[in-house]
C-alpha cells in the first residue's frame, strides 16, 4: 500500500512523510494520521478534491482512511482536509495540504475499492451532521452580516469601527450558481449566463462584452465585460480563473458586480465606483483550466506564471517554455495593450488557495509604492469577527516577486498593480455563502482603494543615485563615547532616512575615526535596515554578523573602513494581525569596547550608492562553507548563500518563490 502520513494539531494539518501518487490508483493509496488530544471525542472526516473540483468525504477509522480513486484518476494537485464533529455539535476543521498526483499508465475498470462500502455509509452516515452544519454556518453567516449592518458598537468591537466608507455587500444567496460550478467539468459559459450576461440584459448601456479570441484548446472563449459610467475618470482592469481552483473569486466577483448594478445608489462606496470609474473584468484567464478543474491550460502550463515579468528567473512549475508563448497570456496582453490609454490605473489578480493561512493575503508588485500604505489600512480594517477557524485573524501584506499577470502590467505601463489571496478553507469552503460574501467584500474595498488612491501616470524610468553624510567632531568634547561594554549601542549623530519612490539596491561604503585611549575590542556594526520586514527590520539586521567587525586596537587614532548592502523596497510585515507599511529605510552605527570610555568617535562618513532593481531577490550574501584548512591553492571554496541574513519570511514559503 502507498500511504500519506499526516499530522494533525488542532487546527493544522502538515504531511510528515509524502509519497509518490500516480494517476488511475485503486485501493492503493492510504492517509495515516496522528491527532493530538484536541481532536479526542470527534468523528474524523478526511476531504479529498482534485484541482479543486468535487470534494469527497471519507470518514477516518483507526486514524487512517482510503483515498477515494476518482480524486487521483488524472494528474493534478490533491488537496487533503480534515473536520471532525463531536456529539454536542461542535466542529472543528483543518487547512488543505497539498499532494501532488504524477502521469500514470491508463487502467480499464470501474471504481471498485476494497472499502467501497465503508466510503459510501460513511458519506450517509455524515449527511445529517452535514446538513445540521451548513445550517449552524447559515446562521452564524447570518449573524455576522447582521452585525455589520449595524455596525455602531464600542470602539473595542472591530465590527463598530470600521471606516465610514467601507463596503459592506449583502449576503450571497445564488446556490444555483453556486452549482454550476461545483462539478468537475464546471460549466463556464452556464455560470456567465447565470451572472454576468444577465446583466448585460438588464443594463445594455453599463455593461457590455467582448470576445479577446480562443484559448489553447481552441473551445472556449475569453472574454472581457466592462462596467462603463457615463463619464468616468480611471479604469481599473480585474482577471481570476488562471486556475480551475480560483472559482471562489469568479463567483465572488459576480456578486460585487451584481449589487454594482443593482444596489449601488445607497451605498457610498458602490455609488462612487458607479459614476466615476470604469472596471474590466476577465473572468477567466484561463477557461480550459476552469471548466476541468486543473491548474493548467490545454497545453499543460499554468499560465499564471507564463508573463514575460522576470519570466526567466521565475522558477515555477509548468511555466511555459518561453515567456508569453502561450495564446491565452498572448489575448490578455494584447488587451492591455488595447486599453493602456483608457484611464487605466490599476490592475488587480484574484486567486484562491488553500496553502496561504491568513484570512486576507494582498501581493502588491515591486515597481513603486502600489497604494500599499491604503492596501495594509484595508487588510487592517478588515473584519475577521468570525470564530470558524485559527487564522482568519491574520493577515499577509507582501511584495509579490514572480511572472504574474500584475507584475507584468505595472511593469510596463507603469500602473498600480496587486494580487488578492483567499483562503476558502477559513471561511467555510468555496461553497459556503459566507466565504464568498466575505470574499466580495475583500475584492469591493480593494477596488475602492485602487479608486480612489491610483493615478493614471506614465511609466517613469528610475535612475541610480548617490547620498554622501559626513560628520567630523566640532571640538574636543564634541565626540561620541563608547560606554556599553557588551550589547551594541547606537550613535545618534549618525542615524539617517531616507524615502524611496522605487525599489533599489543600495551599496554603502565609508569609513570610521577612533581615538582609543588604551588598548580594547572594538565592536563596529553598520546597521542599515528596514521597518515592518520581518528579514530586514532592525532587530535582524543589528544582530547580524555579515558586516559587523569585531577589532583589537591599540591606543591612538584608527580609520576603519565599513561598508553594507541593502536590498531597498516597500516593506510591510508579513503574517500579522497589524499590518504596517514603510517607503524608507534607516541607518544607523553602533559600536561597543571592552573598556568602557576609552573609545571616542570623532568622525564617519558614509555613501550610498543605489542601483535601481525590481527583482525579487537582487542581493545575495555569501559565506565560504568549512575552515580554511580545507581548501588548497587550486580550491574555489563552496558558498553558502545566506538571503537576507540567514532568516527567512514565516509566512507561506512556498507561495510567491
Amino acid at each position: 500500500m502507498n500511504y500519506i502520513k499526516m499530522s494533525v494539531e488542532g487546527n493544522r494539518l502538515r504531511i510528515t512523510e509524502d509519497s509518490v501518487t500516480t494517476g488511475g490508483s485503486i485501493n492503493y493509496d492510504r492517509c495515516e494520521f496522528t491527532f493530538d488530544k484536541s481532536w479526542d471525542g470527534f468523528t474524523k472526516t478526511a476531504v479529498f478534491s482534485n484541482n479543486g473540483a468535487e470534494n469527497y468525504r471519507v470518514e477516518i477509522e483507526n486514524n487512517a482512511c482510503i483515498v477515494p480513486s476518482p480524486c487521483i484518476e488524472r494528474p493534478g494537485i490533491l488537496q487533503i482536509g480534515v473536520f471532525g464533529i463531536s456529539d454536542d455539535d461542535v466542529i472543528i476543521t483543518t487547512n488543505s495540504v497539498a499532494h501532488h498526483v504524477i502521469d500514470g499508465v491508463e487502467a480499464v475498470g470501474e471504481w471498485v475499492e476494497e472499502d467501497g462500502n465503508l466510503v459510501i455509509n460513511a458519506i450517509k452516515e455524515l449527511k445529517k451532521a452535514e446538513e445540521e452544519y451548513k445550517a449552524s454556518l447559515s446562521r452564524r453567516v447570518s449573524e455576522e452580516i447582521e452585525k455589520i449592518k449595524n455596525a455602531g458598537g464600542s470602539s473595542n468591537d472591530k465590527v463598530g469601527c470600521l471606516p465610514p466608507d467601507w463596503y459592506t455587500p449583502k449576503e450571497f444567496t445564488d446556490t444555483d450558481a453556486l452549482s454550476v460550478l461545483s462539478k468537475y467539468n464546471a460549466a463556464y459559459e452556464k455560470f456567465l449566463d447565470f451572472r454576468l450576461n444577465v446583466l448585460m440584459t438588464d443594463y445594455p448601456d453599463y455593461v457590455t462584452r467582448e470576445e479577446l479570441g480562443k484559448d489553447a484548446s481552441n473551445e472556449n472563449t475569453l472574454y472581457a465585460y466592462s462596467f462603463t459610467p457615463a463619464k468616468y475618470e480611471k479604469t481599473i482592469l480585474l482577471a481570476t480563473c488562471f486556475h480551475g481552483a480560483d472559482k471562489a473569486a469568479l463567483i465572488a466577483f459576480s456578486h460585487f458586480a451584481d449589487c454594482l448594478c443593482r444596489d449601488y445608489e445607497n451605498d457610498e462606496p458602490l455609488l462612487m465606483l458607479r459614476e466615476r470609474v470604469k472596471l474590466i473584468i476577465i473572468p477567466a484567464v484561463s477557461p480550459y483550466a476552469l471548466s476541468s478543474g486543473t491548474a493548467y491550460n490545454k497545453n499543460g502550463i499554468n499560465i499564471a506564471y507564463n508573463f514575460p515579468y522576470k519570466w526567466d528567473q521565475c522558477t515555477r512549475y509548468k511555466k511555459g517554455d518561453a515567456a508569453a508563448d502561450q495564446v491565452e497570456t498572448q489575448e490578455v496582453i494584447a488587451y492591455l495593450e488595447k486599453i493602456k490609454n483608457d484611464k487605466l490605473c490599476a490592475v488587480v489578480e484574484m486567486h484562491t488557495s488553500n496553502f496561504t493561512y491568513a484570512g486576507r493575503t494582498i501581493y502588491y508588485t515591486r515597481q513603486h509604492s502600489n497604494c500599499a500604505t491604503a492596501l495594509a489600512d484595508l487588510v487592517n480594517n478588515f473584519n475577521y469577527n468570525y470564530d470558524y477557524v485559527d487564522y482568519t485573524d491574520e493577515a499577509v501584506l507582501a511584495p509579490s516577486n514572480n511572472a504574474y499577470m500584475s507584475d507584468y502590467a505595472a511593469d510596463t505601463y507603469g500602473v498600480d498593480a496587486c494580487q488578492l489571496i483567499w483562503t476558502t478553507n477559513l471561511y467555510g469552503g468555496v461553497s459556503a455563502s459566507y466565504c464568498i460574501t466575505k470574499y466580495c467584500e475583500f475584492i469591493g474595498n480593494t477596488i475602492a482603494v485602487l479608486a480612489r488612491n491610483s493615478r493614471f501616470l506614465p511609466k517613469r524610468k528610475p535612475q541610480p543615485f548617490i547620498k554622501h553624510i559626513s560628520w567630523r567632531k566640532s571640538s574636543d568634547t564634541d565626540v561620541f563615547t563608547v560606554n556599553s561594554t557588551s550589547a551594541l549601542e547606537k550613535m545618534p549623530i549618525s542615524s539617517y532616512k531616507l524615502s524611496l519612490d522605487f525599489p533599489c539596491n543600495i551599496f554603502l561604503s565609508g569609513y570610521v575615526e577612533l581615538n582609543v585611549a588604551e588598548s580594547c575590542t572594538v565592536k563596529i556594526n553598520p546597521v542599515f535596515y528596514q521597518k515592518n520586514s520581518s528579514e530586514l527590520d532592525y532587530a535582524e539586521r543589528s544582530a547580524a554578523k555579515q558586516f559587523a567587525q569585531e577589532l583589537t586596537l591599540t591606543a591612538g587614532t584608527h580609520v576603519i573602513p565599513i561598508s553594507s548592502v541593502l536590498q531597498a523596497y516597500y516593506s510591510s510585515f508579513n503574517f500579522s494581525t497589524d499590518c504596517s507599511f514603510c517607503e524608507e529605510i534607516f541607518f544607523t552605527l553602533m559600536f561597543s569596547a571592552s573598556a568602557a570610555g576609552k573609545v571616542k568617535v570623532q568622525s564617519f562618513a558614509v555613501t550610498l550608492c543605489a542601483e535601481p532593481s525590481d527583482m525579487a531577490k537582487p542581493v545575495e550574501i555569501t559565506s565560504p562553507i568549512g575552515l580554511s584548512a580545507d581548501y588548497t591553492a587550486n580550491d574555489i571554496p563552496t558558498q553558502q548563500v545566506v538571503y537576507p541574513l540567514g532568516k527567512l519570511t514565516a509566512y507561506d514559503s512556498d507561495f510567491n518563490n
